[in-house]
Formats: structure tokens, sequence, C-alpha cells
């Protein structure tokens, strides 16, 4: 093999390697930008459902602190 010969291929592979690298990098971005529309997107629903939000958690916890007095009494009993 030439000395010629030996630089395209040596080139060639560098190209090959410097392509695959660029490509992973992407994947990598684009499941970042996936991420943050995905948190935004979470964001926006809270703040438009915020008083469905605060009215399902309250009832919850009024839900929560009745069961757990019922339990107190029949204990104390």
């Amino acid at each position: 093999m030439s000395k010629l010969d030996a630089m395209v291929v040596s080139g060639k592979i560098k190209a090959q390697k410097g392509i695959e690298r660029l490509m992973s990098k992407k994947a990598g971005d684009s499941q970042i930008v996936v991420a943050l529309v995905l948190i935004a997107v979470a964001v926006g629903l809270c703040i438009i459902f915020r008083n469905e939000i605060n009215t399902i958690m309250k009832n919850l916890i009024n839900t929560i602190t009745a069961t757990i007095n019922d339990l107190a009494k029949g204990v104390v009993e």
C-alpha cells in the first residue's frame, strides 16, 4: 500500500468517527429537548388547573385526617 493510500484510508476512518460522534451528540440533545418540553407542558397544565388541583388536595387531606381521627378514636376507646 502506498503512503497516499494509507493517508486516504486514515482520513476516511477519522471522518467516519467524527460523523459518529456528531450523530451521538444529537441524540442526547434531542432527549434533553423532549424532557424540557414535557416539563413545560406539565407546568402549564398545573397553572391552568391549579384551582381544581387545590380542591382535590384539600378533599384528600380532609379525608385522610378524618380517617386518622376515626382510627385514633377506636384505639382510645
